[in-house]
């Protein structure tokens, strides 16, 4: 039920379940929406509440749970979120808390699991990640760690397994890779190896089997595969050649068997 007054919206608005119940309420002046927009479940029970001021959300927008619970707790400001953002577990746990600054995150966000460790951590500028980036595992020990500057990696970037042992490693400047960034296995050893150029453009990966042996090498050129790549079985012998050209492979390919030929056993640089 929407009444109008010279042929625009002008009063209390209501909607409806299928059923008869009430759905929504709101208030219209002039054809836009003015104060508190309120939505119902289908049992009566408040889903959610917007101040709304020249037809945009003003002021705090809560949303709550069927059993009456905080849900969420937004600022907004003519329309955006401005101000502080809170997330709720049905328990009352916050599970997210950040700071708006006119539409973009500005300040800090952090994300809890439900027993109220901290699982996550970002710091923004201005829409921009700025600062500590920290992911955690449940029982608290780090899954990631860096710093970001303006958006971008600055200084070393890590990620972790959950028994601790290091999963990947990189170091960046003004969101360049300064050294190869290498993925280890659970066991230790390397998985993959890929290197950049100055300009933070990938130019080789390499990859290798959790014992240590290669299992090929991909060269690129503006970032896309380029020329010959040999993949080696776990035991060293050669599996396949394939070509590349700008990044599909192109030409001839060629498939070995397990056991009738052996290829010379190339050198594999394990230092990080």
């Amino acid at each position: 039920i929407v009444p109008f007054k010279n042929n625009l919206r002008e009063g209390k608005a209501m909607s409806f379940f299928p059923g008869g119940n009430l759905s929504q309420e709101s208030n219209f002046s002039a054809n836009q929406l003015e104060g508190k927009v309120t939505s119902y479940y289908e049992d009566g029970a408040v889903s959610d509440q917007t101040n709304f001021k020249n037809n945009k959300p003003e002021g705090v927008s809560e949303a709550f749970f069927p059993t009456g619970k905080i849900k969420s707790r937004i600022n907004f400001l003519a329309g955006q979120y401005h101000g502080s953002f809170e997330e709720f577990e049905e328990n009352g746990q916050l599970i997210l808390t950040a700071t708006y600054e006119r539409g973009v995150m500005n300040g800090r966000e952090t994300q809890y699991f439900s027993d109220g460790k901290i699982r996550a951590v970002r710091e923004f500028s201005q829409g921009e990640l700025n600062g500590v980036y920290e992911l955690n595992y449940p029982d608290g020990k780090p899954e990631r760690r860096g710093i970001y500057k303006s958006g971008v990696p600055e200084g070393e970037m890590s990620e972790h397994y959950q028994d601790g042992t290091i999963r990947m490693s990189a170091q960046y400047k003004k969101g360049i890779a300064t050294m190869p960034t290498v993925y280890f296995y659970p066991n230790g050893t390397i998985s993959q190896r890929i290197t950049y150029d100055k300009s933070g453009s990938k130019i080789s990966e390499e990859s290798y089997h959790p014992n240590e042996v290669l299992l090929s090498i991909k060269k690129y050129v503006n970032e896309r595969e380029e020329g010959e790549v040999k993949i080696f079985r776990e035991n060293g012998n050669l599996l396949e050649i394939r070509n590349y050209s700008k990044g599909k492979i192109h030409g001839k390919r060629e498939l070995y068997d397990a056991v009738s030929y052996t290829h010379l056993t190339l050198p594999t640089n394990r230092e990080v």
